[in-house]
Parts: structure tokens; sequence; C-alpha cells
């Protein structure tokens, strides 16, 4: 990929401390969010949705005001560290918009800040270069710092004036952490495990029940078939789909002939329309092949 593309899918310094309206209680209720779309921003939502750290960051300072710090410390804030350097990509980028609605995702480096040095990485080192969304470092910045937030709070024993403050000052995080519509998060995260549960211990079980070992299923269309791959693996069967649309994209070239004619077949004949397709026509090529 182009370094426009890391570039865009940097993190901004600002989706760290400011969230993206909708998605926080308090800073929601204040009215101190901020509205953001691919109108006025490079990359996609992903990028301003879920890096929202302040929380974290409150808890990363506090625990660098410690006395006695271990190697543990310093291994832990040295990853939090450094994992936020790579979310940035290769520009340093603040509040920084697009000049212009019309600009596509991409961004060029005259509209970021200056050069974070990374450059070179993302263009030539493997695993760096197939990394696209360089913001997705960020997940590591969270984890390092969460853990060194998790060990102050567990540090505090004695209830001095001091100690409250800092308990005042965890009671803050833990606010600025919930999100807003909490109860239909909680209720569509409960959906989402329930449809889980039945990948897991009904279509995957059925599914094996009907393929011998030496049988290899096919999911039409191809595409990005993540969910494929957890039937697959729960169910112990074979499957042509892969996913991650990179791999989608090598394996295509070594699928059989046969595997490529029946899904350009299915995609032309049912224009996606599941309900007119012809189903039985595509049982009776599979059982020819």
């Amino acid at each position: 990929m182009p370094i426009e593309f890391y570039r865009a899918w940097g993190l901004d310094l600002s989706f760290l401390i400011i969230p993206t309206r909708g998605e926080n209680l308090i800073f929601d209720f204040l009215n101190l969010s901020i509205y953001r779309s691919q109108l006025t921003y490079f990359g996609d939502s992903s990028v301003w949705v879920s890096t929202y750290s302040l929380p974290i960051i409150i808890g990363l300072f506090l625990s660098i005001r410690k006395k006695n710090k271990t190697s543990l410390f310093y291994l832990l804030l040295f990853i939090s560290l450094t994992s936020l350097y790579f979310a940035m990509g290769p520009s340093l980028k603040f509040f920084s918009n697009k000049p212009d609605p019309e600009l596509g995702q991409l961004m060029a480096s005259q509209y970021a800040i200056f050069s974070t040095g990374s450059e070179l990485l993302y263009l030539n080192l493997p695993g760096f270069k197939a990394m696209r969304a360089t913001y997705r470092w960020a997940a590591l910045f969270l984890f390092a710092s969460w853990l060194l937030t998790v060990k102050g709070l567990s540090e505090l024993h004695k209830f001095t004036a001091t100690e409250k403050i800092k308990y005042l000052v965890f009671i803050l995080i833990f606010g600025l952490l919930m999100p807003n519509n909490m109860f239909n998060n909680f209720s569509s995260a409960m959906d989402y495990r329930k449809m889980s549960n039945e990948f897991e211990k009904d279509i995957s079980v059925e599914i094996s029940q009907i393929l011998s070992k030496d049988e290899v299923a096919l999911f039409l269309p191809l595409g990005n078939n993540f969910i494929v791959n957890f039937l697959a693996s729960n169910g112990n069967f074979k499957a042509y789909n892969i996913g991650g649309d990179k791999n989608v994209m090598l394996a295509q070239k070594k699928l059989p002939d046969d595997v490529k004619d029946l899904n350009n077949s299915f995609i032309n004949s049912s224009s996606l329309n599941y309900e007119n397709f012809d189903y039985d026509a595509l049982h009776r090529v599979l059982v020819d092949k």
C-alpha cells in the first residue's frame, strides 16, 4: 500500500483525549465530544471511534509519579510509549482535518504536522508493511497503560488525604470510560454472544455431520469469511474460504478453476439476491464436479 494509506490510518493525538460524539456518556452530556466523519478526517471511522484513551492516560501519569519503580514498571512503560509512537504512523497528526471534503481517504504528507520517522519501517520492514491500519498499535498502548493503572490502584493501602485524592482520580477514570447508550451496547453484546454460541454449539456441529474428512466445504460468495473460519475450526472440517481481505486476494490466485467458476456464477446469477438463486442448479454442479 502507498505510504499515504499508513498516514491516513495513523492515530491523530486529538482522538486520544476527546471522544467522538455518540460514544462517551460524560463528554456527550457536557457537549465536549466532537462529531467526526470522513468528510473532515482521513482514514475511516474505526480510527477515531476506537482510540479514545484519556482515562488510561490519566492512570499512566499517576503511575509515572509513583516512587520505588520496578523493572516491570519500566518494561510496561516502554511498551506503552513505543506502541503509541507506532500507532501515530509515519506522520504526527493533531486535529489534522481535511482541508477539502472532496479529498479521498488517503492522506498526503502536507496535511500532517511533520514526519515521525517511522516511514522507512512501514515501507520496508515485514510485519510493519502488512499493518496498513497503523492506529491498531493503540491496542497495545492501551493494554500496557491499563496494566500500569491497575498496578497503581492495587498499591493504594492507606486511606490518607493524599490517597483519598488518588481514589477520587480513579473514580474519575471510571466515569470517563462510561460509554453512551450503555444499556443498548450491553444488549448488543449479549446478542453477539448468543450468536457466537449458536455458531459454536449448533451450526458448526450440523455442518461437520454432513461432511466427511476428505471433503472440503465451499461457502459462497467468497469474501472476508472470518465466520467460516470460526465454523470450520469449531466443527473440525475444511473449507476453501479464508478470512482477511489480503489473504483472500492471495488465496483466490491458488483456488481451483472449478471453485472460481462456481463463485463467479453464484455472484452473476444471483446478484447477491439469495432468495432468487437457483440452489438446486448449484447443487447439481457441485455434485458433478
